[in-house]
């Protein structure tokens, strides 16, 4: 019995340890960070003014399918969400690995997709405009990276990002936007 009680309080004590060494992100999942953070701005275009509470959207794959327990299983997608201060400056954190549970145990993360959507962006101030990324076609910032690029570096610098203000659409006389007001 003795032993029994001894056995169960040392796996208390590797749980409580081993879950104080690691957060969680956005989507309840187990993970530990790179000490190596993402950087950047994003701005107005037009006026080069810094946008405010841009949400930036980190997606990271861990995992290669193979699993590393009993069964094998695709891999996850994790999501960790960052904003913009009142300088339009942020930051983001890389996962260096993420939990699956039990059977599968920590795997490593593959990819990230770093993405700036324009409808996580506080809407410009004419009513009924939003922003676009003209360079893009109008869809979102996006950027990969791999673990690779971010293990031997401290800091990483990501461009700045431009969004414009465009009117919203609604003209249903035609099938095509007009054109960029500037």
């Amino acid at each position: 019995m003795k032993h029994i009680r001894l056995f169960l309080l040392a796996t208390v004590v590797f749980l409580l340890f081993s879950a104080a060494s690691c957060e969680k992100s956005d989507n309840g999942f187990k993970v530990t960070y790179y000490k190596t953070v993402g950087e950047g701005y994003v701005y107005d275009g037009v006026n080069n003014k810094p946008i405010k509470g841009a949400k930036i959207v980190v997606h990271t794959v861990v995992g290669d399918g193979s699993g590393s327990g009993m069964l094998a299983f695709g891999p996850s997608t994790i999501r960790d969400t960052f904003s913009t201060n009142e300088n339009g400056y942020y930051q983001v954190r890389f996962i260096k690995k993420a939990y699956d549970g039990v059977l599968f145990g920590w795997n490593k993360a593959t990819i990230y997709s770093l993405i700036v959507p324009s409808d996580l962006i506080p809407p410009p101030p004419p009513p009924n405009w939003r922003w676009v990324l003209p360079e893009a076609g109008g869809s979102p910032f996006r950027k990969k990276l791999y673990p690779k690029d971010i293990e031997k570096q401290k800091n990483i610098t990501i461009d700045t990002i431009k969004f414009y203000p465009y009117p919203e659409y609604t003209n249903p006389e035609h099938s095509y936007p007009p054109e960029y007001p500037y």
